[in-house]
């Protein structure tokens, strides 16, 4: 039985070391491309700024009867025996400031234009990546323009770099939710192996535990204590399991309940470790694991459930499938109001039981305990009403 279970945490320990290093390249690739975009908005907004200043300048020169010329032909010049006039010198003046600064914008694509270049030979092309080289061009004819006096063809270049920065952004965005996608994809997938894996070791240390409460400790064989032994250990590593996954939902960020109700059972498993360090597998102690593997087992379907939702979305041909501006959370509202009302009906189970026990003892410590243990459900369930009002908030 041992090295089946040895076994089993060594697969399950490969899984997780596979799930997690996928998990951690879509995260890389993820803040890759949320760092592009943001990149690409700001020179979108530069970009823009220096299309109003030659529109402004433009607006001015009609105004002065400086007529600029048409898209592609040089702007009208006074004769050459004359001086010229001072309207024209201003004009001169901000298109040499226009070309200043659309050369600046210029600099500032081809920086975010190398940015894009994969890092390594064979890797795919960066989404956007080729009108992103487009605008870069269109920046550059833009500011030889403003050198030629055109502004007016230097603005159809700038209309055209926008237009392509604008389908970089786009380009961005669709690989963006992809990747948030597979994201979510693969944390689920990463949740529900260790849930799995969290449930066998739980009902492990419930068996054992079911076992060894059926006589009193002082009549253990050394078998038995071994047995105790061994079942400390396999919680403990399920401690670290459930801390472990803890963590990854935290990390991702978009579920409310989940981490709130891992935490509470963290609580849980860590009262049973304390009772199995004091060699106390009483009912009690079945209880408190009763309650955490009911807990694992909601969330696990809960987790179950969505995999084959989006299995299913998968199929769909791709006109068919909804689409969405931000990334969905990891589970829909309606499956963490159910996972809500499993914690609720524990906590009025786990108060009923208090009650009960409180009733019939009458030892001062025994007392002192289980009124801790009501403070404990009380504050649980101010942590519950906290978790609701985040939920109605977010919707």
């Amino acid at each position: 039985a041992q090295e089946a279970l040895l076994e089993d945490l060594h697969t399950v320990l490969e899984l997780l070391t596979s799930s997690l290093n996928e998990l951690d390249r879509l995260r890389e690739r993820r803040a890759r491309l949320e760092e592009l975009k943001q990149d690409v908005r700001k020179l979108l907004d530069e970009q823009l700024e220096a299309l109003y200043r030659t529109q402004h300048a433009r607006r001015q020169a009609q105004r002065d009867n400086v007529a600029p010329g048409e898209p592609g032909e040089p702007a009208a010049q006074p004769p050459s025996e004359s001086p010229p006039p001072p309207e024209s010198r201003e004009i001169r003046r901000l298109l040499e400031q226009l070309e200043s600064l659309q050369r600046e914008v210029h600099r500032r694509a081809v920086e975010v234009e190398q940015s894009m270049r994969p890092a390594r030979d064979g890797q795919p092309p960066t989404p956007g990546a080729e009108s992103m080289e487009s605008a870069r061009r269109s920046m550059r004819d833009a500011a030889e323009q403003f050198g030629r006096e055109d502004p007016a063809a230097a603005e159809a270049e700038q209309r055209s770099a926008l237009d392509s920065l604008q389908e970089t952004l786009d380009a961005l965005d669709d690989a963006l939710r992809q990747v948030r996608q597979e994201e979510r994809e693969e944390t689920l997938a990463a949740l529900e192996t260790r849930l799995r894996g969290l449930l066998s070791q739980e009902r492990r240390v419930r068996e054992a535990v079911a076992e060894l409460g059926a006589q009193p400790a002082s009549e253990w064989t050394r078998l038995q204590e071994l047995r105790l032994t061994e079942t400390r250990s396999l919680h403990a590593d399920a401690i670290e399991q459930a801390e472990a996954t803890l963590r990854i939902l935290r990390d991702e960020g978009t579920t409310v309940i989940i981490p709130e109700l891992f935490a509470q059972m963290i609580e849980d498993m860590t009262q049973v470790a304390a009772r199995l360090d004091a060699a106390d597998p009483s009912e009690p102690t079945g209880v408190l694991l009763d309650g955490i593997i009911s807990q694992i087992e909601e969330i696990l379907d809960a987790v179950s459930q969505q995999r084959d939702r989006d299995a299913d979305a998968d199929e769909q041909p791709p006109g068919e499938q909804p689409q969405q501006e931000q990334t969905p959370p990891l589970l829909p509202p309606s499956a963490e109001l159910k996972l809500m009302r499993g914690v609720q009906v524990r906590l009025n189970e786990r108060s009923v039981e208090l009650m009960r026990r409180l009733e019939a003892e009458s030892a001062d410590d025994a007392v002192a305990a289980l009124r801790d243990a009501f403070e404990r459900i009380a504050r649980r369930q101010l942590r519950l009403a906290e978790q609701a009002r985040l939920m109605n908030e977010r919707q």
